[in-house]
């Protein structure tokens, strides 16, 4: 009898050694759970803030082409137009010495008209 009752109080010892374990291991379980989970919360709030940084550098950096394809296009625009300036030059200069050239060829002529009327 003194056996089945020091079995019994040993069952009853295991069953309560157990039910602690059971706790001790559920509270580190929650306990690792509530870490866990906070540290999720933590690196999910960096990832976002990492993705707005990415974002605005993104539009920054969008920008930033923007403004040199815009620099880029009105330098062309400024080459072009002075292109068409020297062209345009060219051909005004061109003008004014034919204009020039038949000036002074009608002076010639006026010349030689003169002195033929006068030796006429």
């Amino acid at each position: 009898m003194l056996f089945q009752a020091d079995e019994a109080f040993l069952e009853e010892e295991k069953k309560e050694v157990l039910k602690e374990t059971i706790r001790v291991e559920r509270e580190g379980y929650d306990r690792m759970e509530a870490y866990y989970k906070t540290r999720e919360s933590k690196l999910k709030e960096e990832i976002a803030d990492l993705r707005d940084k990415a974002r605005d550098f993104g539009l920054h950096n969008d920008y930033l082409d923007y403004k040199v394809l815009e620099l880029e296009d009105a330098f062309e625009r400024k080459k072009r137009c002075l292109r068409d300036h020297i062209e345009m030059e060219k051909r005004y200069g061109f003008r004014k010495m034919m204009l020039e050239s038949r000036c002074n060829m009608l002076e010639r002529e006026v010349v030689q008209l003169s002195v033929n009327t006068a030796h006429n």
